[in-house]
């Protein structure tokens, strides 16, 4: 019951052309005419409009993107009944007429929003943090495909990385190496910075590639994703040079089990802290992991929800997450092991 609660808060599954009549309604509800939506990632999710900058302003029956002249021409070839386009000259006008604006907190500055306030004298202005956010927790089938292509592109690059461990060779040589076959592949490029850590810097979560060299048996983590279309992937794998040692092998086999069982256990309705908790349990035979267990994944490699013991969220239907548990040896090496699951509600 709990869970069926918690879940009703979120809107329901919506299909891209209903996008913005769903975040419309949210506004309906709330009583708030507008809202300005400033986050680039949301206003592709809600247009499909890709711009490093531009405003979306929405109301209740209305939406106009707004973009100055480097965007005039691409969002003319919108071609949205649903979207207006406006020169961003036009911005004082359009905000004259609304009394009270939402905006998102957690994209606004201070700076920023104090100039709203200066420009903008009869319009109060409201925080909102979270509500397109919400919308793209539920990927639809067209994210998912998306989703899926760039997780098999990931797979692919994986594959070819035991043949780019060569002896001498540096983390960064091969993180390179991996960024090359991702674009010769066909994706848009990296999810995030490809994580490659050799020896004991695979002790360090987010390491950074550097001149570390290749040794004998060094363990090798990685951690990469592709982008296809706007969507990401997030993987992350270990490799041994040579054999491992009873205590990498051990370590191994519980992470990979740890993985299996949790994403086996992502339905929709668990808890994200229980699923946390599930996967600590499954490795307390090891030191505890620093991390959280996992996070949603969609246009951005990190977004939506946290699989820790802090969440107060429960997992959706469509939702598609990341699920990375890990075993950390400090200065002597570290393995952790990820993958993608689309939540189900069976």
């Amino acid at each position: 019951m709990i869970a069926e609660n918690v879940i009703a808060r979120y809107p329901p599954y919506v299909s891209s052309a209903d996008r913005l009549s769903a975040l419309q309604a949210i506004l309906r509800k709330k009583a708030i005419p507008a809202m300005l939506v400033t986050d680039p990632l949301n206003i592709r999710y809600l247009t499909g409009f890709v711009a490093t900058e531009a405003l979306l302003l929405v109301q209740t029956r209305r939406s106009t993107l707004i973009v100055d002249g480097r965007y005039a021409e691409a969002a003319a070839a919108l071609r949205s009944n649903d979207v207006r386009v406006a020169d961003r000259a036009n911005l004082v006008a359009l905000l004259a007429k609304i009394p009270r604006c939402a905006f998102e907190e957690d994209h606004v500055t201070v700076a920023r929003l104090q100039r709203w306030k200066a420009l903008f004298k009869n319009t109060k202005f409201i925080r909102l943090s979270g509500l397109v956010e919400g919308l793209r927790r539920k990927k639809d089938s067209s994210e998912i495909t998306c989703m899926r292509r760039a997780r098999s592109l990931t797979n692919t690059v994986l594959a070819r990385v035991p043949s780019y461990l060569v002896p001498g060779v540096t983390e960064k040589h091969v993180a390179n190496r991996i960024l090359t076959a991702m674009l010769e592949l066909g994706a848009d490029g990296l999810a995030f910075e490809a994580i490659v850590a050799f020896g004991k810097n695979s002790s360090l979560p987010h390491h950074r590639a550097g001149r570390a060299v290749l040794r004998r048996r060094d363990i090798v983590q990685i951690d990469i994703g592709a982008k296809w279309r706007g969507y990401c992937a997030d993987r992350s794998e270990v490799f041994f040079v040579g054999e491992p040692t009873d205590r990498q092998r051990s370590a191994y086999e519980a992470v990979h089990s740890a993985l299996r069982a949790s994403m086996r256990a992502a339905k929709a309705g668990i808890a994200c802290a229980d699923l946390d908790a599930r996967a600590r349990k499954h490795l307390s035979a090891f030191p505890p992991f620093p991390h959280a267990l996992g996070h949603g994944v969609g246009l951005d490699v990190h977004e939506g929800i946290v699989l820790a013991a802090r969440s107060k969220d429960f997992l959706l239907d469509k939702e598609v997450i990341a699920i990375e548990p890990g075993v950390y040896f400090e200065g002597e090496f570290g393995i952790r092991l990820e993958d993608t699951v689309v939540v189900n509600d069976s």
